[in-house]
């Protein structure tokens, strides 16, 4: 099979289509439409009821195999169709919000603004309404306007303990602007996150990620100082992505260890690093997120007999910095923010002492009551 046909939806078929600088598309990993795509083929995960709704999908959208045709794909499932059209859609929903909102700030009216989007790809009623364009804009400009707003909390009805699990654990060590590198990594399953992160400002997610109940970030052993994060951009098709690699070390594995790592080869994964200088890093989402695989014994001599870790994915922009709460699970010592230190006392009228956190972690106050606060 030279070729698959994928059922699509009419503004994600104009929106794919300017985005190929070639009359076929051609599979391709270096790309981001190519990789997810390619995952989905890979699984060709199943699932009945999408066979009838991408069924009435309008255009067809021609994908030449190359030198994928021997790795024996077939044609996708109804599952893999809608996933892509969804994936496709919040390229071109996200690329909506940087076009209008560069327009807002440059003194322009938000209508015209997606007025020209549409013309920008050649989109029309019938394709995608002007309407629902309109109202993602909103949503995405109402939530980037929240999350600026500085916000204070209070949980009263939870435990001490309890609440201490759900916050920010600090080590000792106040972080030293002055170094470079990384002091401390931490891991996330995508299927845990519940939401994509919303950036705030170009590079900077300073809202929560929303996570499914109970779910949190753990720990990932390594040998110190061999953590390294890559970020190689490459443009095709006019559109430029980052090859991203994130590497580390990790000491004589114990079969428990062997385990873990087994457990997560190959499962997507998201990425929290701590720089030596408090800033913390957000490696991946729902959609762009990393793969780890292991690949032998480390190269450097404090991981003899080790291996080496590797998480590898592609994005469609640099890992932002991330200023959100930080929910470990195992308990590990979670280095403060650049600029913090210390704790801070949470206490009732009566001065009764209800939580003590770290510097810089953001409570919720929530009470049925009015709250007032005093300092």
């Amino acid at each position: 099979m030279e070729y698959i046909t994928l059922p699509v939806e009419s503004h994600v078929f104009r929106f794919l289509l300017a985005n190929q600088e070639e009359e076929h598309y051609f599979l391709s990993e270096a790309d981001p439409f190519g990789m997810y795509l390619l995952r989905l083929l890979i699984e060709n995960p199943v699932e009945r009821r999408r066979d009838e709704q991408v069924a009435a999908y309008p255009e067809r959208w021609p994908v030449q195999l190359g030198s994928y045709e021997a790795w024996g794909i077939g044609e996708p499932s109804g599952k893999v169709a809608y996933l892509f059209n969804s994936y496709i859609n919040k390229f071109l929903l996200r690329d909506l919000h940087g076009f209008v909102q560069q327009a807002v700030e440059d003194g322009k009216q938000a209508k015209h603004a997606i007025q020209g989007f549409m013309v920008k790809y050649g989109l029309r009623e019938e394709d995608i309404q002007f309407e629902t364009l309109q109202k993602s804009w909103q949503r995405y400009w109402s939530t980037r306007k929240n999350s600026k707003k500085k916000r204070v909390s209070l949980t009263g009805q939870l435990p001490l303990k309890e609440l201490e699990k759900r916050l920010l654990k600090t080590s000792a060590q106040a972080p030293n602007p002055g170094l470079a590198g990384y002091v401390a990594a931490y891991y996330l399953p995508q299927a845990d996150l519940a939401a994509d992160p919303v950036l705030a400002s170009p590079g900077l997610v300073s809202a929560d990620l929303q996570l499914l109940p109970g779910a949190g970030w753990r720990a990932l052993p390594y040998t110190t100082h061999t953590l390294k994060l890559e970020e190689t951009p490459k443009t095709e098709r006019g559109v430029t992505t980052y090859q991203v690699r994130a590497t580390a070390q990790r000491p004589q594995p114990s079969p428990g260890v062997l385990a873990t790592l087994a457990s997560l080869d190959r499962r997507p994964l998201l990425l929290l690093l701590v720089e030596a200088g408090g800033g913390r890093r957000l490696v991946g989402s729902r959609e762009e997120y990393l793969l780890l695989s292991t690949t032998g014994e480390g190269q450097n001599p404090a991981s003899k007999s080790g291996l080496e870790l590797r998480f590898e994915g592609a994005a469609t922009r640099r890992a932002p910095y991330y200023q959100g709460a930080v929910p470990v699970l195992d308990g590990s010592a979670l280095p403060p923010l650049a600029g913090t230190g210390g704790y801070v006392e949470i206490r009732d009228k009566r001065g009764n002492l209800m939580a003590r956190v770290p510097a810089g972690t953001v409570v919720t106050v929530a009470s049925g009551f009015r709250v007032v606060l005093s300092y």
